[in-house]
């Protein structure tokens, strides 16, 4: 999950706008509270096709499955990637 969540991630961050995005992604895709349809949403403007939505649906799933001290750990490791984001 974790090489996973970086792939999507560094896809993710010529959208990087101020790293607001970035960070309200982070944010929702390791809180189990998020269920796959919010995260949609908060994906929305990213979501071209249906494979980007089925993609984006299989991925909130890995994070959902995983224990909270995986979650925490992968938090705190994108969260140190988008601390970096501007100097991207």
């Amino acid at each position: 999950v974790q090489n996973s969540g970086l792939l999507i991630l560094a896809l993710l961050l010529p959208h990087c706008s101020g790293c607001k995005l970035l960070e309200n992604i982070v944010e929702n895709t390791t809180n189990t509270g998020v269920s796959e349809k919010e995260y949609k949403t908060v994906l929305h403007s990213l979501i071209y096709t249906h494979d980007t939505e089925r993609a984006i649906e299989v991925f909130k799933q890995c994070f959902l499955s995983q224990s909270n001290e995986t979650l925490l750990n992968i938090s705190v490791m994108l969260a140190n990637l988008t601390s970096s984001c501007s100097v991207l």
